[in-house]
């Protein structure tokens, strides 16, 4: 924790312009990394289970979820949102695995119309999905699940607590 502080005063006193930038949107920049995160979990766990396991790529996508999904619940709660409680863990899990679930439901519809429709290539697909899909959860938690208003955290609500 001392490196990290001193590695802190350091960056701050040498940048102070770029210091302010990123201390004032840390958490959409955290937010962004875990999500940049979950969708290599992804993108490796769908190549994983189609081409090294042979599994179909609509079966293969949904697996894939599931990891990107553990991923990025538990790196958005404890990291980005700093929320270390375990009371509420249950609930958090339901309510955010409801709103992803409906960003997998469009994945699959949109990877089988690139897919089979299109004829695009699978992981191409899945990139471009990715990249949409990543707008759409962003806007349902900037504006549903945590409701920020006016930049400011401290009028930040939470639907789950």
């Amino acid at each position: 924790m001392k490196h990290y502080q001193s590695l802190k005063d350091n960056f701050s006193q040498s940048f102070p312009g770029i210091y302010k930038i990123v201390d004032k949107h840390k958490k959409l920049i955290k937010f962004g990394i875990v999500g940049v995160a979950a969708t290599a979990v992804n993108l490796v766990a769908l190549y994983f289970f189609t081409d090294i396991l042979g599994v179909w790529y609509m079966v293969s996508a949904v697996l894939a979820f599931v990891a990107a999904f553990i991923v990025s619940f538990s790196f958005q709660k404890f990291w980005t949102f700093r929320d270390n409680s375990t009371h509420k863990l249950t609930s958090q899990a339901f309510f955010y695995f409801v709103i992803t679930f409906s960003s997998l439901i469009l994945n699959l519809v949109g990877l089988y119309a690139l897919v089979d429709i299109l004829g695009l290539y699978y992981l191409y697909s899945q990139v471009v999905l990715s990249v949409v899909l990543a707008l759409f959860r962003y806007a349902v938690n900037n504006f549903l699940i945590f409701n920020v208003k006016n930049g400011s955290q401290d009028n930040q609500r939470s639907i789950t607590g």
